[in-house]
Order: structure tokens, then C-alpha cells, then sequence
């Protein structure tokens, strides 16, 4: 599931061009983050992954706009950690655009008209897309997703575990989603708890499931699961050619 959907759109103003000078991966980086944070309240919070995506550029590209939009003022990062993982959030600095709008405050504070036309992009210029890097969609994600292991596995490992949450994060800041989390538990849930494989149950943890260097191998197993209300059955056939 791609992140990004056909009816979503991004509003790159004049202001940005004429008076900023932005312009490539800067601008769009920058517009991005001023639909998100343009209130001077919010933040935008999404993934590296995800303006890579916008911008249709690699993520060290990313970290150079994102680092020279910094220096030069016009957006700040702040850190959180939580669980010691750390969480990135921007926000544009509203000061920069005070100085060539002279203060005003339709401007700055949320004219509809200006901002972009309706109340729905005043926070966001976005629309409709799904925001999983932030704290409390990580959280969730790594309720659901341990949940779902512990259900299958009458195990108690904790969503809110660090090393639990890190890789979690982690697969999900390269542009996994929830869903596939979610698959690979079930593939490697069903396959070792086979009898000829049950000396492979002790890996049915969190620390080998979503590790960088075993994730993608287990989500490309060629293993098609149907889920029914009763149970999961799984069709085996070209796994063991």
C-alpha cells in the first residue's frame, strides 16, 4: 500500500518561489511542512520515508533539504523520545513569513481564503493520507501487531517493549505498512507451529520477525494467506517448490 493517493495534492504558494528562493526537493520539503504546521501550532511528523516519496528523490537527498532548510531558518526539528526511540517533528517558522507579509495576520493565522481554501487544508495540505510516524499511530500499530502475535502464539510480549518499538518503527519508516506487519506474523505464526518446525517457535518474537535482515525475506515468502472467522489456512504449494 502506497502512502500516497491519486486525489492528494500539495500547495506550493508564490511566496515560497518569489520571497524564500526555495526551490527542487527544498520547495517541496518546505510545502509540505507548512501544510502541515502552518497554524504555528502543529507539526508535521511524517517519515523521511515519506517526503522521499512526495519528492520522488533518496533519503539522503531528503536529509540534505531537510538540514538546509534548517540552517537557514525557515523550519525548526524537535526531538522527542519516547520508549528511546527517538521521533523527529518540524514545523515552519512563521516568523520568516511574517517578514514578508508584514505581520498579517489573515496571512499567518488562518484565512481560509489564503491558506488554502478551505478548513480542511488550513492544518493540512495533504488530504486524505495516512500519517503512521507518529507517536500514537506507532503505538497503535505495535498494539495491534504484537497483539495479533500474542493471540496466535499465547505469548505476552509487550507492544511497548524498546526493542519492540524500534523495529516496528523502523519497518514502517521504510514504507511498510500495518498490513504487511500484520502478514509476515501470520506467515511465520502458521509455519512454526507446524510440527516439523517447532524448533522454530522460539523465534516467533518481535526481535526476529521484524528485523531489518529477516522482515523482507519473510514478507516475500511465496505463502498466500486466507483468513477465515474460524481460523487461518494457508496454501503451502509454491512455498515448497
Amino acid at each position: 500500500m502506497n502512502s500516497i493517493k491519486s486525489d492528494n495534492y500539495v500547495v506550493i504558494q508564490g511566496f515560497m518561489i518569489k520571497d524564500l528562493e526555495l526551490k527542487g526537493t527544498e520547495l517541496f520539503v518546505y510545502a509540505i511542512i507548512y501544510g502541515f504546521s502552518q497554524d504555528g501550532e502543529s507539526y508535521f511528523t511524517g517519515s523521511r520515508n515519506y517526503l522521499a516519496k512526495w519528492c520522488n528523490v533518496s533519503l539522503p537527498t531528503i536529509d540534505i533539504a531537510l538540514k538546509n532548510l534548517c540552517e537557514k531558518g525557515y523550519i525548526i526539528k524537535e526531538q522527542n523520545v519516547v520508549n528511546n526511540v527517538t521521533f523527529n517533528r518540524y514545523k515552519v517558522v512563521l516568523g520568516v513569513v511574517k517578514k514578508f507579509y508584514g505581520g498579517s495576520k489573515e496571512i499567518l493565522g488562518g484565512s481560509k481564503k489564503i491558506l488554502g481554501g478551505s478548513k480542511k487544508t488550513l492544518h493540512n495540505n495533504i488530504l486524505n493520507n495516512k500519517e503512521y510516524n507518529n507517536i500514537n499511530n506507532i503505538n497503535n500499530i505495535c498494539s495491534r501487531v504484537v497483539g495479533r502475535l500474542n493471540e496466535l502464539n499465547g505469548t505476552k510480549y509487550s507492544p511497548t517493549s524498546t526493542t519492540t518499538v524500534k523495529f516496528i518503527k523502523g519497518r514502517i519508516d521504510e514504507g511498510h505498512t500495518e498490513e504487511e506487519l500484520l502478514l509476515v506474523v501470520e506467515k511465520m505464526s502458521y509455519l512454526w507451529n507446524q510440527k516439523e518446525n517447532e524448533h522454530m517457535k522460539q523465534y516467533l518474537r518481535p526481535s526476529t520477525l521484524f528485523r531489518p535482515t529477516n522482515f523482507e525475506n519473510y514478507l516475500n515468502m511465496p505463502v498466500s494467506v486466507k483468513r477465515t472467522t474460524a481460523n487461518m489456512k494457508m496454501d503451502l504449494q509454491d512455498f515448497f517448490k
